[in-house]
C-alpha cells in the first residue's frame, strides 16, 4: 500500500463548482470556467434533464400522490 497516494471522491470541494456558477452562468462561460468541452456538455445536459426532472417528479408522487408529468417541454 502506497501511503503517498491520497484516495479523493467525487465530492473534492476542487471539482465542484461553485454556486454562482451553477445557477447563473450561461452555458458557455459554465463551461469555459469548468474546462468542459461545450458540446460533450450540452449532450449530458440533453439526456440528464428529463432523468432529473422525473426524478423530482417521482419523489412528489411518493410524498403527495401527484401524477408525474411524462411528456417533456
Amino acid at each position: 500500500r502506497n501511503a503517498s497516494k491520497t484516495k479523493q471522491s467525487p465530492s473534492d470541494a476542487a471539482d465542484l463548482p461553485p454556486l454562482h456558477l451553477l445557477a447563473g452562468a450561461s452555458d458557455d462561460v459554465f463551461c469555459r470556467q469548468m474546462k468542459l468541452d461545450k458540446k460533450e456538455y450540452l449532450a449530458f445536459k440533453e439526456e440528464a434533464v428529463p432523468r432529473l426532472k422525473f426524478s423530482s417528479q417521482f419523489d412528489r408522487w411518493l410524498k403527495t400522490g401527484r401524477p408525474i408529468d411524462l411528456v417533456s417541454g
